[in-house]
């Protein structure tokens, strides 16, 4: 015989049901969530943060760390530039930006389609706040290097594109299962970051049809032997190069020697420039000093009360990878608030990227609906196991234990970021 229950603990009982239904609903689809310590994946911690960003972030904004005072002279937002780490909507430097059908996209310069952001690509975009987080309505995807393969080197986990050393043992792969498939002649688009030899570390890799030009994104400077070059790649066609010594995108014919330049744009990494003073950046450390970093076309100052988590001051050292949060002052200089160093060694793949599955498909609160083709990329594997996955956080077996809630940790309040002010 069934024990009767008495009308408190039957409505204390109902009490703890709505509100663990209301906490997984909160936080149903997970967002951008990292493993522990370091830049490799999203490089938060997730321990009972913001909005399923992972960030332990007391006041700040959307999982960024930095509190929102509000910009000034017509400013706001937050400028944003790292690789995708993942989609729901966008993962990218531990922080999850939403997108629609109506997000604009360019790639290297170039009209591009949403449906094609992946797993590893950097971007570059503006992120303002929304009563449902941070949104983004711009998107510059940025390929390091896009040209023809000119040397593949087997198994040694590098390729040589237009002349440039990629190492590619972390980076993702898209359109071929291993990297030493790739031969002389192929065309890739390498996203990833300049080391201080001007070779690529690269996120992701992917083999695409032969393009009408080939381009590169770097820092222009003079080589002795060859006149103008771009991080070590040869460039012609130039009959001068800018005072900046800034990034510029640049875009013509491949001849097997140089890239003849036929169209050059400034600061591809900044289409955010002069709308933003608060920025979210990832790179390697090119140069470190006492109290200034050069990363992947960036220059920051580094303050006695500049916070450095993963590590200390002795390990900035070059060619750690690093994801800096801070004031975005003038041009490309940064004024650094915050500081986390990826863990060394550490691989920037997931066990899925690993295992050689798709990891471009949109997920967790993507907007599926909204971007056509996006739920067609998904594999039906994929889908299966994402509606799986939301049909376990919506509906819990089980509710038998309500004296946990006590255990529950509730979301921590956060700033809003208001364009023009407070």
């Amino acid at each position: 015989m069934t024990a009767q229950r008495s009308p408190r603990a039957l409505v204390g009982g109902l009490i703890a049901a709505v509100l663990l239904a209301l906490s997984l609903s909160a936080h149903a689809a997970p967002g951008c969530t990292a493993s522990d310590g370091g830049t490799g994946g999203t490089g938060v911690v997730n321990d009972g943060g913001t909005g399923g960003t992972g960030a332990t972030d007391e006041g700040g904004t959307g999982g960024t760390g930095i509190r929102a005072e509000g910009g000034t002279g017509g400013t706001g937002g937050t400028g944003i530039v790292g690789a995708i780490t993942g989609f729901a909507s966008i993962c990218v430097n531990g922080l999850e930006v939403y997108f629609d059908a109506a997000t604009a996209v360019t790639v290297n310069g170039e009209a591009g389609d949403i449906g094609r952001l992946a797993v590893g690509q950097l971007i570059a975009l503006r992120a303002d706040n929304s009563l449902k987080g941070l949104v983004t309505r711009n998107v510059a995807v940025l390929h390091v290097l896009e040209g023809p393969v000119t040397e593949g080197l087997g198994e040694s986990g590098a390729v040589r594109v237009m002349g440039r050393t990629v190492y590619a043992a972390a980076a993702t792969l898209g359109g071929l299962s291993r990297l030493a498939d790739l031969q002389a002649g192929n065309w890739v688009q390498v996203s990833g970051y300049r080391n201080a030899q001007g070779e690529v570390v690269a996120t992701r890799i992917d083999l695409v049809e032969k393009r009408p030009a080939a381009s590169a994104i770097g820092v222009l400077n003079r080589d002795r032997e060859n006149g103008v070059a771009l991080d070590g790649l040869p460039v012609s066609g130039m009959a001068e190069i800018p005072s900046s010594d800034g990034e510029v995108l640049v875009r013509g014919a491949w001849n097997g020697k140089a890239l003849v330049v036929e169209r050059m744009q400034p600061d591809p990494s900044l289409p955010f420039a002069g709308q933003v003073e608060r920025v979210v950046v990832e790179g390697l450390v090119l140069r470190a000093g006492d109290a200034h970093l050069r990363i992947s076309g960036f220059d920051v100052r580094m303050e006695k009360n500049t916070a450095i988590s993963g590590g200390n001051r002795d390990e900035l050292a070059e060619g750690r990878k690093v994801r800096i949060t801070g004031r975005l002052e003038s041009g490309r200089h940064l004024r650094a608030e915050r500081i986390e160093l990826g863990r060394v060694g550490s691989g920037e793949r997931s066990t899925r990227q690993q295992s050689g599955q798709k990891t471009d498909a949109i997920g967790g609160r993507a907007m599926m609906s909204d971007v056509p083709g996006m739920a067609e990329r998904m594999s039906g594997a994929e889908r299966a196991e994402r509606m799986e996955r939301m049909e376990r956080i919506d509906r819990p077996e089980r509710m038998e234990h309500p004296a946990g809630m006590e255990h529950m940790t509730r979301p921590h309040t956060m700033d809003m970021v208001r364009p023009g002010g407070k």
